[in-house]
């Protein structure tokens, strides 16, 4: 029978272990193990070496520090580190490798699968770290790892500019990027990481790496797609573009335009020209949509006659496509608060041909909850024109990097929800080139999964991880495990 609160308490044990090993079972000994020997000493001594703050399970604010965007998620870790500077990661990483305690890094803790949280181990919050400076002369903004896409946005387009970020404005800057980070203005000016400059690192050892084009050329080519599997980072700069009105929104059609509006958006993008980044989505929900979203980043004008035709599949029972500032278009997908356990997986694949059409439709009508969508982003442009090669980011072929959400209120419907959006990525396996995937959308994958979504930068990965984390310190993510 496990101990009670009050008996650990007497044990003189910190409260971290205290609360921890509370919701441990008899069989986690080596974990009770290792929360045990964290001593009150050597907590007090990382709270007085931190600028930011330490927050343990008998904190007040604990509970509220430990949840992240997923409701679904429920960890309890040791310790919750909320890290005002970059020494502050040293210090947490540095203690969390000498008490060999396992690591999550949080940036906005956006992430459906939770590795932003680790039951009995430490988080290492940037939260804090949320402030931006704009150059609007040099069009280079200096960011650090817990700002949001919203407050990139709104700082920036105070100076008319802009970069490429995620469509949804509560997204962490950091985790986006790192992934690979697809939004609105991709196909003109690339993805997020095209746009990185550079990156301040924190490594698995402690220590603290500047990855450019000049500096630490490896590890900065391992962070622009490889997710967080090389450090923490702590601090990214970004390319900038003159950027403010634009033409687009959403227009939705009854499910029953789905077929002949996924044929019709198909055929349309594949001559689609840069300034159109666009997306086609199947919600199911008490009235099922279809649902088209574009954003057209040239003169708006001519963005309204180009876009007629995905405006006039049929009948629209809505549209909202419009001349917009791009901070308007930005908070378009702004989601309300996510009160539905969530769980995503995605891939990529050439064409939306009459059997990928045919199957897609037939798969939405088979979920066994009324809150889950498919989405199809096409990548064309910008994406597609730097190889394969070129950044850990692998899906560049034109083509559709699709992810299926599942969404459920009750336990009663996990298992079947979380079984609908795998199998979507099993249907679509004969339709799939084996281009990669956007590591963002991937649900829990298997070591052979991860490797097919890097496709051929795999290797070089892996040989990176060696080098930079040989013992697989930073392991919660879409995890590249070293050979060492």
């Amino acid at each position: 029978m496990p101990f009670t609160r009050r008996e650990f308490l007497k044990q003189g044990l910190t409260a971290a272990a205290t609360l921890s090993l509370g919701v441990l079972g008899d069989s986690d000994a080596a974990a009770k193990q290792k929360l045990a020997a964290l001593s009150k000493s050597a907590t007090r001594k990382l709270r007085k070496r931190l600028k930011g703050e330490l927050i343990l399970p008998d904190s007040l604010k604990y509970d509220a520090a430990r949840r992240i965007w997923n409701p679904g998620i429920d960890r309890h870790p040791a310790m919750i580190a909320r890290c005002a500077e970059t020494s502050d990661v040293v210090a947490v990483v540095s203690f969390a490798r000498e008490h060999d305690l396992p690591v999550a890094v949080r940036g906005g803790g956006h992430d459906p699968l939770g590795h932003s949280v680790c039951d009995r181990g430490m988080v290492v919050d940037c939260s804090l770290m949320n402030g931006i400076s704009v150059d609007s002369k040099g069009q280079v903004a200096r960011v650090g790892a817990g700002a949001k896409v919203y407050e990139f946005d709104e700082a920036a387009q105070g100076l008319g500019l802009a970069t490429s970020l995620g469509e949804c404005p509560s997204v962490g800057v950091s985790g986006l990027t790192l992934g690979g980070g697809m939004g609105w203005l991709m196909c003109k000016y690339g993805l997020a990481c095209d746009n990185l400059l550079a990156a301040r690192v924190v490594t698995a050892d402690g220590n603290v790496l500047m990855a450019s084009p000049q500096e630490n050329a490896d590890l900065f080519w391992a962070i622009r797609g490889g997710g967080g599997n090389f450090g923490a980072v702590t601090e990214l700069q970004y390319r900038l573009y003159p950027v403010k009105e634009v033409f687009g929104g959403l227009v939705s059609y009854p499910i029953s335009q789905a077929g002949p509006g996924l044929r019709v958006f198909d055929q349309f993008m594949s001559s689609a020209p840069d300034e159109l980044t666009a997306f086609a989505r199947i919600i199911v929900a008490t009235a099922p949509l279809f649902v088209i979203g574009a954003c057209y980043c040239g003169p708006p004008d001519r963005g309204e006659r180009l876009l007629q035709p995905l405006r006039s599949i049929g009948r629209p029972l809505e549209d909202s496509m419009k001349v917009r500032s791009y901070l308007e278009i930005q908070s378009l997908m702004a989601p309300p608060q996510q009160w539905a356990s969530v769980y995503w997986n995605g891939g990529f694949i050439r064409t939306i041909d009459d059997p990928t059409t045919d199957a897609i439709v037939a798969h939405v009508s088979r979920s066994p909850s009324r809150l889950g969508m498919i989405t199809l982003d096409h990548i064309h442009g910008a994406v597609s024109r730097i190889s394969t090669e070129a950044t850990a980011f692998a899906p560049r072929l034109p083509g559709y990097s699709w992810w299926a959400e599942a969404d459920w209120e009750g336990p009663a419907q996990a298992d079947s929800s979380v079984a609908w959006a795998d199998e979507f990525r099993d249907l679509l396996e004969p339709f799939s080139p084996h281009a990669g995937a956007y590591v963002n959308v991937l649900g829990n994958e298997s070591d052979s999964q991860v490797r097919a979504a890097y496709g051929p930068n795999y290797p070089r990965l892996v040989a990176l991880k060696n080098k930079f984390d040989p013992t697989n310190f930073f392991r919660l993510n879409q995890n590249i495990k070293p050979t060492a």
